[in-house]
């Protein structure tokens, strides 16, 4: 028990509550929503565009819940990516002094 749960283990271990958050959302939590009647009264039979609009709502609020949780496990926002990086940084493999190819 202690090679499970012990210090080899242990910087995985936001790894593992990252994707256990993710895993209860989309298997536990998703199916309940839209199961309620609130939900089964705004979406279900609406037109396509509605129910598209109705299903990008739930993943946004998925997605703030995986961020929320990120955020209680101490994560920074530039860990999560959600600064703004260096945007003058040069394209991987080039540089000012490489000559551009012309394809055309």
């Amino acid at each position: 028990m202690q090679i499970l749960f012990g210090k080899p283990i242990r910087p995985l271990r936001g790894y593992f509550l990252t994707m256990g958050a993710i895993l209860v959302l989309v298997f536990w939590v998703d199916p309940l929503v839209r199961q309620t009647t609130a939900w089964q009264d705004l979406f279900m039979g609406q037109s396509q565009m509605v129910i598209l609009f109705g299903e990008r709502l739930l993943l946004i609020l998925e997605a703030l819940i995986v961020l929320l949780s990120l955020f209680i496990m101490g994560v920074k926002r530039r860990e999560a990516f959600l600064a703004v990086g260096n945007l003058n940084a040069s394209v991987g493999g080039q540089s000012a002094s490489t000559r551009r190819r012309e394809f055309f």
